[in-house]
């Protein structure tokens, strides 16, 4: 009898820790979700009001106005031209770096690395707003250098951190392995450590693309008039201030950005160990041939 009770005791606090596990993932899929689906529904109805439950009725029209204008096919254009620049330039200065923090010891290591996140602890515009005089200086306002400068700024974190922790991830036995077996230090850098690590060097690429792709504060600060770039608080395109144009614009961000964010995050660490041991061999049967 007393078994009994005791099954019916775990039965009914199992059901209820299922109940409510299942209530915090329902009220966290409306609390993400719920805002995204906003947006898209925002994208077709002419009008929504309060308290109406359902929209007062359903257009393209703001399809019409986002594809038919030119100040943001502009805008598209010129953060297709320099976000790729802004992730070379990020590569060729943060990727060094990333690699010392990953291998060598040195003295305010951490310091540095924990200082990368200054940038981001507070809001940038007053970060923006002091660059601004020294560029007065310098003459850099409404120019694409510097924009593309302001841009870097935010990728730093994205191309050190990510791949600081994929070349530390890189065993370092791979690498003596090698170095035994005859391979030199540029042969074992170029075949083992830099291909086990590119998995997360795309995701930082990826990562910064999308920064400097979605930037806004800095380059309305110092890129406009000149340089705009297609987002609704820079373009300026007085359609793109309609409610129902913004939300269409947003939902076409979101659907196309966030796929890409978390997408590479996800097989990182699956690449990461696949890899490891084609790596090994591969060099192993070059110095035997």
């Amino acid at each position: 009898m007393a078994r009994e009770v005791n099954k019916l005791n775990l039965q009914a606090s199992s059901l209820i820790t299922r109940f409510f596990i299942l209530l915090f993932i329902v009220f966290m899929a409306v609390f993400i979700l719920g805002p995204l689906f906003w947006l898209a529904a925002r994208a077709f109805v002419t009008s929504w009001t309060f308290p109406n439950l359902l929209p007062d009725g359903l257009t393209l029209q703001w399809w019409r106005v986002i594809t038919g204008d030119e100040s943001l096919k502009k805008a598209i254009r010129n953060s297709l031209i320099i976000s790729p620049i802004v992730v070379l330039a990020a590569s060729v200065i943060c990727l060094p770096a990333a690699y010392a923090f990953a291998r060598y010891k040195f003295i305010g290591r951490k310091t540095f690395l924990i200082g990368m996140f200054a940038a981001n602890a507070f809001p940038k515009i007053g970060l923006f707003a002091a660059i601004a005089t020294l560029y007065y200086t310098l003459n850099l306002m409404g120019t694409v250098l510097g924009v593309i400068i302001i841009q870097l700024l935010g990728t730093i974190i994205f191309m050190t951190w990510i791949p600081a922790a994929a070349f530390a991830a890189v065993p370092q036995s791979l690498e003596d392995a090698a170095r035994d077996a005859g391979a030199t230090k540029f042969r074992v850098f170029r075949d083992i450590t830099l291909r086990l690590a590119m998995p997360g060097i795309l995701v930082a690429m990826v990562m910064s693309f999308l920064h400097a792709f979605d930037e806004a504060q800095g380059t309305y600060l110092v890129g406009v008039p000149t340089i705009y770039t297609p987002n609704p608080d820079v373009c300026p395109s007085t359609k793109l201030s309609s409610a129902n144009c913004c939300s269409l614009f947003n939902s076409i961000d979101h659907s196309i950005s966030n796929p890409y964010r978390y997408r590479p995050k996800a097989h990182l660490g699956w690449s990461i160990s696949r890899r490891v041991p084609d790596q090994v061999n591969k060099v192993a049967k070059k110095r035997v041939g």
